[in-house]
Formats: C-alpha cells, sequence, structure tokens
C-alpha cells in the first residue's frame, strides 16, 4: 500500500512562491502573477490576497509595524525586489510621489475636465470668472483658481 505525502509538505513557502513568481532583471524583480486593479502585485496568504511587494518585504525583511508602508525606492508597482522596498509612512510616500512627479495631476486625473491648452485658454482670458466658467463647463471658483494660478500652477 502506497503511503501519501502531508498535505503541508506539498506546499510551497512565500518566499518560493515569490520567487517563482517574478523575474530577476538587473534591477527590479518583477511580478509576472496575479495583479490587483490598482497596478500592484499580489499573492494569497491565508486565504487573503495580499500586495506582493508587501509579502516581499516582509519574507525578506521583517514585520511591517502598523500604519507603515512600502516604499517603493523604483517606482515599479510591480517590483518585490527587497533591496528597493522601503519602510515609511503614508506621508513619506505621498511625497515621493510628488517629488517625483508621479501623482494624478492635470489631464493625468481620471476626473479632469480639462485639457492643457483649455487651461493656457483660461489663464489668457479676459472674460469674466463667470463667462469663462460657463464656456468651459466648470465652476465659477474653478475658473477664478486657475486664473490666480492657485489651480493648475504647473501649466504655464
Amino acid at each position: 500500500m502506497e503511503t501519501k505525502q502531508p498535505l503541508s509538505s506539498k506546499r510551497k513557502s512565500l518566499e518560493e512562491r515569490l520567487l517563482a513568481g517574478c523575474i530577476k532583471t538587473e534591477g527590479c524583480w518583477i511580478w509576472n502573477r496575479s495583479v490587483a486593479s490598482s497596478g500592484y502585485g499580489q499573492i494569497r496568504l491565508n486565504y487573503k490576497n495580499l500586495r506582493a511587494n508587501r509579502a516581499s518585504f516582509m519574507v525578506f525583511k521583517g514585520e511591517i509595524p502598523d500604519g507603515m508602508v512600502i516604499r517603493h525606492t523604483c517606482d515599479n508597482k510591480l517590483c518585490i525586489n527587497p533591496d528597493h522596498l522601503i519602510l515609511g509612512s503614508c506621508k513619506q510616500n505621498s511625497e515621493d510621489m510628488v517629488s517625483r512627479d508621479r501623482q494624478a495631476k492635470g489631464i493625468k486625473n481620471g476626473r479632469c475636465k480639462l485639457s492643457e491648452d483649455a487651461v493656457r485658454e483660461i489663464k489668457k482670458s479676459t472674460l469674466s470668472c463667470s463667462k469663462t466658467a460657463e464656456k468651459f463647463g466648470i465652476s465659477k471658483s474653478h475658473a477664478h483658481k486657475i486664473m490666480k494660478g492657485a489651480a493648475w500652477s504647473f501649466i504655464k
């Protein structure tokens, strides 16, 4: 009679699954398995989805304290190379995004109603805020902020 291996011995460790699920390049280790709608890799752990970069950090660097996030030094959401992952606060992560010009501003923002050319036209407009807002289908306050340079300040 043949003996069966216990189920637990057939299961791969989280480290083995991470390493099997990525392609190592000179720099980044690119996750090539399941990807969430956020664009980050994901892996199952204890019947829940976990971001692959968080799993990599936990396996290769240790515990992630409550309230902390994993920041990528390479700006690649699919990278799980522990050398590219650092702990940080949400504030630090946001500062990274702004300093690297990766925030969804202007036309990168999915809710944006204006093109950059329209913003340039608004900035040069001699119409009132009300007429400008009506012409471009935006609020008077938004038209005012654009005309005064408080909104879309990165557009010259």
